[in-house]
């Protein structure tokens, strides 16, 4: 498990540092604003992309049943806290 979440860790720091140093545009996008509200984040992502509101995306989401796997991994508080030591600031 902390494996997992250092090499995750890594990768989002590489991603922003890279970014950064190359004056890319980017959107955070987190898996639980998904979760919560899968239409808003996907009319926010083509906003950020400069694409209009698309009617297929928002059919294709209103028909998938968007599932919460992290809730079923039915994390320990151990392993809880060792995931949020790894992430112990936002990206």
């Amino acid at each position: 498990m902390a494996g997992t979440a250092f090499q995750v860790r890594k990768v989002m720091e590489t991603t922003v540092r890279e970014a950064e140093e190359t004056g890319a545009e980017m959107i955070t996008v987190r898996y639980e604003d998904f979760i919560a509200d899968p239409a808003a984040l996907s009319a926010r992502i083509l906003a950020f992309a400069g694409l209009p509101p698309s009617v297929w995306v928002m059919r294709k989401l209103a028909a998938t049943l968007v599932h919460d796997w992290n809730a079923r991994a039915g994390l320990d508080e151990r392993q809880t806290a060792t995931v949020a030591a790894v992430f112990d600031h936002s990206f």
